[in-house]
């Protein structure tokens, strides 16, 4: 008998780059476990790379520096909506972020790595893997 396991990051991103002259959208597609249907999600930000942080105990894969710890906190992106929502009875949720032209400049050339939370009465419950988006000219 063979066992075949397969990786799901629970978040997806609708593109891999964004060029900080133009901006642009980006969505975000999150599919967590069944289990979490219905909890809270968070998607958290960082511009220094997968970390680890945490979040209320639970270890995120993002570096915790000002831009992980300012989205914990709740400050999104301008553009941005539905970063913070609920995930629906099949455990999944969209986002989107819309870059306004200029605004990723300090980051061109680098990465801005995302990561989305699942909690449940303010109990960080499940961390999605680091998806990242390179920021060009």
């Amino acid at each position: 008998m063979v066992t075949i396991y397969s990786f799901r990051p629970f978040l997806r991103l609708s593109r891999s780059s964004l060029p900080a002259a133009a901006g642009g959208l980006v969505q975000f597609e999150l599919q967590f476990p069944g289990a979490e249907a219905l909890c809270s999600h968070a998607i958290l930000a960082s511009a220094a790379g997968t970390g680890p942080g945490t979040m209320g105990g639970l270890v995120v894969p993002l570096g915790a520096v000002p831009v992980f710890r300012r989205s914990i906190q709740g400050t999104t992106p301008p553009g941005a909506a539905g970063m913070r929502r609920q995930l629906d009875r099949s455990a999944a949720a969209r986002a989107t972020w819309e870059a306004r032209p200029g605004a990723l400049a300090r980051w061109t050339g680098g990465k801005l790595w995302f990561a989305a939370v699942s909690f449940q009465a303010g109990v960080a419950r499940c961390s999605s893997a680091a998806a990242g988006l390179a920021i060009l000219p």
